[in-house]
């Protein structure tokens, strides 16, 4: 089977090195991938990961105007016709359109991968325009919604996965006697009230004496409140800043604790790969996911006030034993639904289910 994965920019930055492990594992097992990519993200990957799938990706120019798309996409398809491509996978919403117009004009079936609310959403509006031959979700909730919105779709659950190999869990230099807590904080900006009641806590924290290290997921655009409450709190000089946290994985895994400001009602590839290194998460009630529940390795904060941070916060930073049993259950949580081995098995079995054609070796010559 040849499987053309087309994905946005977004989704390519931040999942890149789940992706190139699940196209490893697809080939491995004989379904041949080759990818479509925005044009604008040469130099931004980490080049270590060499290229996802077969071969030299094609490109496409994320910004095109709507009388020029059609002519991108006739060019692309004289190329792919070479490459007697089975089925269109398509990820990330901004790439839909471009994915669509390619199964419309190589009457190829296309698949979308949801990985959260947002792109739920959308998906009817999606099939106004093109045919669908399936949905893969990320959880039971969504595929329920996803299911009763487009009853017509096959929607398979299909968990994300990440590799739970050898734990690398201290970046600390060898001999330091540096014994703060490390604490990784995303979604900065994304919501101004939770931003504000999650860095709240950490100041009343930090005066109950509490030694603590903090990086913070701050966007390039939109972070002005974040930075007042910073300063308001005066934890500036305990803070490391980043932009794109999907840069710093092996730094945010590595912390003693993970926290999700903002509700995002998505999968955020980076919190498994957290999870997998025995990294506890603290985050807000996330009804649409299901591997951020009390128990699972995750501390659900209730009410998502600065008293209910710190109520969520304080037993974890007092106890590294509390730290150490969640950070155990996350990577259980891990091993058990979300490997990627297991994904990628999955995966291919729905590819399969719609082409109608088993998998086949790849020819050697």
């Amino acid at each position: 089977m040849n499987v053309l994965l087309i994905v946005d920019r977004a989704h390519l930055m931040e999942g890149c090195q789940q992706l190139h492990r699940l196209a490893v594992a697809l080939t491995a097992n004989g379904c041949s991938v080759k990818t479509l990519l925005p044009e604008t993200v040469d130099g931004e990957l980490d080049p270590k990961l060499g290229p996802i799938g077969i071969g030299t990706p094609l490109r496409y120019k994320r910004k095109t105007a709507r009388w020029l798309i059609t002519e991108q996409v006739e060019a692309l398809c004289l190329k792919i016709e070479r490459m007697n491509i089975d089925l269109i996978w398509a990820i990330g919403h901004e790439s839909w359109q471009i994915s669509g117009m390619i199964s419309r004009k190589l009457e190829r079936p296309v698949v979308l991968q949801i990985d959260g609310l947002d792109e739920a959403n959308k998906v009817r509006k999606f099939r106004r325009r093109f045919e669908t031959a399936g949905v893969m979700v990320p959880s039971e909730s969504l595929r329920a919604h996803v299911a009763k919105r487009n009853p017509k779709n096959e929607v398979r659950l299909i968990p994300r996965g990440v590799a739970a190999g050898k734990r690398e869990r201290d970046m600390r230099p060898e001999g330091t006697q540096d014994t703060s807590i490390s604490i990784a904080v995303l979604g900065c900006g994304s919501s101004k009230h939770s931003d504000k009641a999650c860095l709240d806590a950490l100041s009343i924290l930090r005066r109950r004496n509490h030694d603590i290290r903090c990086v913070l997921e701050i966007p390039h655009r939109g972070g002005t409140g974040t930075w007042r409450t910073l300063r308001r709190n005066q934890l500036t000089d305990i803070v490391t800043t980043i932009d794109q946290s999907s840069r710093f994985t092996r730094l945010i895994a590595a912390c003693d604790l993970l926290i999700r400001a903002s509700v995002e009602n998505r999968v955020h590839p980076i919190v498994l790969e957290a999870m997998a290194e025995n990294t506890p998460i603290i985050t807000r009630h996330e009804p649409w996911l299901d591997h951020l529940h009390a128990g699972k390795g995750a501390t659900i904060v209730e009410p998502a006030t600065s008293d209910g941070w710190v109520t969520s916060l304080e037993p974890l930073l007092q106890s590294v034993e509390r730290r150490k049993s969640e950070g155990e259950a996350a990577r259980r949580e891990i091993e058990r639904n979300h490997l990627s081995s297991v994904r990628a098995n999955d995966v291919l079995m729905f590819f399969e289910d719609i082409v109608g054609v088993p998998s086949l070796q790849m020819d050697q010559d």
